[in-house]
C-alpha cells in the first residue's frame, strides 16, 4: 500500500513539472514571439570613456561619471528612439572599465568604489525604462561576463583572472570570479525585475573560458529578477550568426555589416538575431555606411526569413542620437513601419 501511494506521488510530481515547463515554454515563446514582430532595434554605447571621455560625442564636458549619468536626457532619448520605429533599445551598462551606470551596492561593496565614483547616484536605467515604456519600447541591457577587467582595483577584488595574468597572455576564466560577477548581475535583475525584457552578454567567449556550467551561472542571475527574459551570450565575431550555447534564447549575431539573411528562423532552436553598427568603421561611430533603400531591403529580407536585427547608433552625452543616423531610422520606419 505504501509503495502505491509513493508512485502516485512521484507520478503527480512529474505532472506537476511538466505543466511548469510547459509553461515556461509557452511564456518564453510568447516573448520570442513579441521579439520577431518587433522586426528590429537599436544599440546605443554608454560608457564613460565615450560619452565623457575625450571624444566628441561628450559635447564638450569631461567631469566626474555621476555628473555625465545627470546630464542624461531620458525624454529626449525616449522621444528619438521612436522615431526610429524601434521596437527594444540594448543599453550598455559597462564595458571593460571600472564604471557601471547602474546603483549597485553589491559592487560597490565587492570593488571598494562608493557609490558617485564607479557607479552613479541616479538611477538612470529606471528612468528610461520609464521613458521608453510610454512608446512601449521595449528596454535590453547589454552586460558583460568579464566585468571590469581593465581596472587594477576592482579585477583584484573581484578575483578576474584578467588581474593575474599578463595582457600578452589570454586569460581564463575562473570560478571564484564568475561566482562574485554573478552576485552583482543578479543586483541588477532583482532591482529592475519585469523592466528588463532581455539581455546581451558580451565578453562571454569560450576563448577565454566561458563554458556551459559558467555561463549556466551568470543565466541565472540574470533571470532572477525576470525568469521571462531573453538572453543572447555573445561568443564574439564569426562569419555568421551561429548557435553558442543552451542558455541563449536568440542568438547574439555579433558581426561587423549587415549582409546575412537567415535560412530559418530558428538555429538549433534559437531565435536568429544580427546586431552590426550604422555608422563606421567600427562600433560608436557617427555617420551612415549604408543608404537608406539598402537597410530598406536587408531588414525585410531578414524578417521574412524569420530574422530580427539590432542597429547600432551613436549616442551623445545629453542622451541625443546622432543627426544623420537618426534620419536614416526614420526613414527605415516609414517603409517598413508606416502605420506606427
Amino acid at each position: 500500500m505504501a509503495s502505491i501511494v509513493l508512485i502516485k506521488k512521484i507520478l503527480l510530481l512529474q505532472v506537476i513539472l511538466c505543466c511548469f515547463f510547459v509553461t515556461s515554454v509557452l511564456a518564453q515563446r510568447k516573448t520570442l514571439n513579441w521579439f520577431y514582430q518587433a522586426k528590429y532595434g537599436v544599440f546605443v554605447h554608454y560608457l564613460n570613456k565615450l560619452q565623457n571621455g575625450d571624444q566628441p560625442w561628450n559635447q564638450g564636458k569631461i567631469t566626474s561619471w555621476d555628473s555625465c549619468v545627470n546630464d542624461f536626457d531620458v525624454i529626449k532619448f525616449a522621444d528619438q528612439v521612436h522615431q526610429t520605429g524601434a521596437g527594444y533599445v540594448l543599453f550598455t551598462t559597462l564595458q571593460i572599465d571600472k564604471y557601471l551606470c547602474v546603483p549597485n551596492s553589491t559592487y560597490e561593496n565587492l570593488t571598494g568604489y562608493p557609490r558617485g565614483n564607479a557607479t552613479p547616484h541616479r538611477d538612470l536605467i529606471k528612468e528610461i525604462y520609464n521613458a521608453l515604456s510610454k512608446y512601449n519600447i521595449k528596454l535590453f541591457l547589454y552586460v558583460t561576463g568579464d566585468g571590469p577587467k581593465n581596472d587594477r582595483q576592482a579585477s583584484k577584488q573581484l578575483n578576474n583572472p584578467s588581474y593575474y595574468q599578463s595582457k600578452t597572455v589570454p586569460f581564463k576564466m575562473n570560478n571564484q570570479f564568475v561566482k562574485k560577477w554573478s552576485l552583482v548581475l543578479k543586483d541588477i535583475s532583482q532591482r529592475y525585475k519585469n523592466k528588463i525584457t532581455g539581455w546581451w552578454v558580451d565578453g562571454s567567449y569560450p576563448f577565454i573560458g566561458y563554458n556551459d556550467i559558467y555561463l549556466g551561472q551568470l543565466a541565472a542571475a540574470l533571470k532572477s529578477g525576470n525568469p521571462n527574459s531573453i538572453i543572447a551570450f555573445n561568443s564574439g565575431v564569426n562569419p555568421k550568426v551561429q548557435f553558442y550555447t543552451k542558455y541563449d534564447d536568440y542568438l547574439a549575431g555579433d558581426m561587423n555589416d549587415f549582409y546575412e539573411v537567415p535560412t530559418s528562423r530558428y538555429i538549433q532552436g534559437k531565435q536568429w538575431h544580427l546586431v552590426s553598427f550604422i555608422g563606421g568603421p567600427r562600433w560608436a561611430r557617427p555617420g551612415v555606411r549604408k543608404p537608406a533603400a539598402y537597410m530598406i531591403n536587408y531588414l525585410n529580407k531578414c524578417h521574412a526569413a524569420g530574422g530580427v536585427v539590432t542597429m547600432e547608433m551613436t549616442l551623445h552625452r545629453d542622451g541625443s542620437l546622432d543627426d544623420e543616423q537618426l534620419k536614416e531610422l526614420i526613414a527605415i520606419k516609414k517603409a517598413i513601419k508606416p502605420n506606427e
